[in-house]
């Protein structure tokens, strides 16, 4: 096993805390040079640990405080169903809980100062933080919205396929910060502007608290010199260390001016709100600063004090951050992406580190004429890929801007053709969209031909329905018509064009009638006698699909499928797969069942999980389909009397089975139920491998052997961790 530094971290769950845990068993830990599949991802490039809080009100599945080493990171379990109003922020130089910090201690966690972890006063909330309301995945939404998580914004409606986010300095600032977004394809619009953010990401790296205006006139140009009797033209907007009086943060003047956090005792360093005499952002002497709107329009706001404001000119011009400073900045760091979107928050990031090129290979369809900094790419050719460099394709002159992050990752940064390659970092492959198609057909085919007399057809080795209209959109220019009656068979090639179809040589094709409907209908009338040419080789036979069934409250997964009622998968599409796992959610419950495959054929493989026994159908149909229904309510196991609960520990993309219980890394309850002896665990690993554990509960203690399927497990305390594969 690979030595890694160490890494605390404080889990939050059924009231127990765990410390001091080794890398290989914590969920969510990785390593920045690490390929990030989760949405959200956080790096510490400081020289010295960082706690990374989350607001308790709004968690995601994760503790609500995690300590960071330096040059380690955290993926964070978004769920797939969307997630509203999270925010992280970075504390430093926290007790051995994770609070009390001497930096970024803003909130107060109720269970925290329960437990004599955290005690006020608290300092402002003026850190450098991600904020984000996590849009709900497209394979929920397009199949079931109603499974998407509900939107607080919008009572009784649900979070829609968006990510807003914001990562600006309008608050202030700590620690210097970065976002890297990630896989964004075009879609990320400026919230205010509505326009497409090529490069919506955000670097703040060189904000440093001691360069925070010391003397900031918050007059609004002369209007208020003084509010509440307290002179407001010479401002320290500086937040400092009670004990050191060091420079540890910075405040925007709308801040300064309408909180009241770190101003206890009287203290001039924190927010004057209460010193002021009570402003809140629409007061007079503050509205030009917070811009709220109503009063203060958008266009008042840019041309006021705030964009002239020592604070901006700080940030933006002496620190070269490019984030907004004020409500309606025309800087970076709010917006809204697809859901597909990924990001990492980095803090104190360095300067670019990755090597100088990274080798990728590039897949060129056939017939596209592609370049790389200008140079003519072939199918297979090796390029060295560089940041900034730019792919174009010749047919309509789209090019994609290359950007190498600090993670070695390659994405594409900005231009029209981003959106249509397929960059894979793990391969290291650049793959081209295919050739442009030519316009598809808008009009319906219908193949006539009487069964009675013993035809039957196939197109393209589909079998054909007779009289039955077919998209002709969803057919390909060049198709086969086959013809079959008895032991004769016959051939015809097609042509499909935008506006018509048309026949090739040979005798099927002479004794075809093609008749046009106007223009939404092209009629193939097959002859009643087919000749027998014998091109047309065997008859096929009719497709199968699996077919599912369930609530509409409920959807499954099945071979990286995510299905609802009524979804339809072809058998073919199962592949070569002997054991499937079925595992169906409804609501908060989760149930699986392990399916076996032998040719066409699907069953239930008894005693592997609980959705086996509990009320699920498997059927064929009489037209060879299968029909695979869910029981309404899922199935739940329940604790026997000398059962001991835990928590699961799960790094991000993987599923754990205990006792039928099925637990991924999203799942918002990660409490499991060991009976006393022996229990298979399995660990469904981000590769598709399947791992079978044998975990042993003796009293209160879990053991399990030295074996491969167990390597990287730990416990501590009541939680149990799985390494991540």
């Amino acid at each position: 096993m690979t030595n890694v530094p160490h890494l605390k971290i404080k889990h939050i769950l059924i009231g127990l805390v765990i410390c001091f845990i080794s890398l290989d068993g914590i969920a969510g830990v990785t390593t920045p040079d690490t390929q990030q599949t989760s949405r959200f991802r956080v790096t510490n490039q400081c020289d010295e640990p960082l706690w990374i809080q989350q607001d308790f009100k709004n968690p995601t599945n994760d503790p609500n405080v995690v300590e960071i080493a330096p040059g380690l990171a955290y993926d964070y379990a978004i769920p797939d169903k969307g997630l509203a109003s999270t925010r992280f922020w970075a504390k430093k130089g926290c007790n051995e809980h994770g609070y009390n910090c001497k930096v970024g201690e803003s909130t107060a966690v109720p269970e925290a100062e329960s437990k004599g972890w955290q005690k006020p006063p608290y300092a402002p909330d003026i850190n450098s933080k991600f904020e984000a309301t996590w849009g709900c995945v497209a394979a929920i939404f397009n199949h079931n919205p109603s499974l998407c998580a509900p939107n607080p914004s919008a009572p009784g409606q649900n979070l829609g396929p968006e990510t807003w986010w914001n990562g600006s300095a309008v608050d202030g600032y700590t620690l210097p910060y970065a976002v890297n977004v990630i896989n964004h394809q075009n879609t990320c619009l400026d919230l205010h502007s509505e326009q497409v953010l090529t490069d919506p990401g955000v670097n703040c790296g060189g904000l440093k608290p001691t360069l925070c205006p010391a003397s900031a006139n918050l007059s609004t140009e002369g209007q208020f010199n003084t509010i509440n009797g307290v002179n407001v033209t010479e401002v320290n907007l500086q937040w400092v260390e009670k004990e050191t009086g060091e420079s540890i943060g910075c405040f925007s003047p709308c801040a300064k001016l309408t909180t009241a956090q770190g101003s206890d005792g009287g203290s001039d360093a924190g927010g004057w709100k209460h010193i002021l005499g009570g402003l809140t952002p629409e007061s007079p002497e503050a509205q030009m600063y917070c811009c709220p709107t109503p009063p203060i329009s958008s266009g008042q706001c840019s041309a006021g004090p705030a964009a002239r404001s020592s604070y901006a000119q700080a940030v933006t011009q002496i620190q070269q951050c490019n984030s907004y400073t004020y409500a309606y900045d025309d800087a970076k760091g709010l917006a809204r992406c697809g859901p597909q979107t990924k990001f990492e928050l980095i803090f104190c990031p360095k300067e670019d580190q990755q090597p100088s090129e990274i080798k990728f290979k590039a897949i060129v369809p056939e017939g596209v004429k592609a370049t790389y900094n200008e140079q003519p790419v072939s199918n297979n050719q090796e390029l060295n890929i560089v940041n900034g460099a730019v792919v174009k394709l010749l047919e309509d002159a789209s090019q994609c801007v290359l950007k190498v992050d600090t993670n070695q990752q390659v994405t594409g940064d900005s231009g029209t053709l981003c959106a249509q390659l397929i960059i894979n970092n793990t391969t290291k492959t650049l793959t081209f969209p295919e050739a442009p198609q030519p316009p598809k057909a808008t009009f319906k085919v219908q193949f006539n031909f009487n069964p009675t007399f013993g035809v039957s057809a196939a197109l393209n080795d589909r079998i054909l329905n007779n009289a039955e209209p077919i998209e002709a959109s969803q057919l390909p220019q060049n198709s086969v018509l086959k013809a079959f009656q008895g032991n004769k068979s016959a051939s015809c090639n097609l042509t499909i064009s935008p506006d018509n179809v048309t026949r090739g040589q040979g005798e099927l094709c002479l004794r075809l009638n093609i008749v046009k409907e106007g223009n939404e209908k092209i009629h193939v009338y097959l002859p009643a006698d087919i000749p027998d040419t014998g091109d047309g080789g065997v008859l096929p036979e009719a497709p199968k699909y699996v077919v599912f069934g369930m609530d509409p409250s409920m959807y499954a997964e099945f071979l990286h499928h995510i299905v609802t009622n009524g979804s339809k998968i072809a058998l073919d599409n199962l592949g070569n797969a002997t054991q499937i796992n079925l595992i169906a959610y409804q609501h908060d419950i989760s149930a699986s069942c392990m399916i076996g495959k032998s040719g066409d054929s699907l069953s239930i493989i008894q005693d592997t999980g609980l959705l086996c026994s509990g009320g699920l159908v498997l059927q064929t149909q009489n037209n060879g389909d299968i029909y695979i229904g869910l029981p309404n309510p899922l199935p739940q196991a329940a604790p026997s009397g000398d059962s001991k609960s835990f928590g699961l520990g799960i790094a991000a993309g993987m599923t754990i089975t205990v006792n039928d219980q099925v637990v991924r890394w999203d799942s918002r309850d990660k409490t499991v139920y060991f009976p006393q002896g022996q229990t298979v665990v399995k660990i469904l690993g981000n590769n598709g491998l399947i791992r079978e554990c044998p975990i042993t509960l003796n009293q209160d203690k879990l053991t399990w052997p030295n074996v491969p399927a167990c390597v990287g497990v730990v416990v501590h305390g009541n939680v149990l961790y799985f390494p991540a594969f």
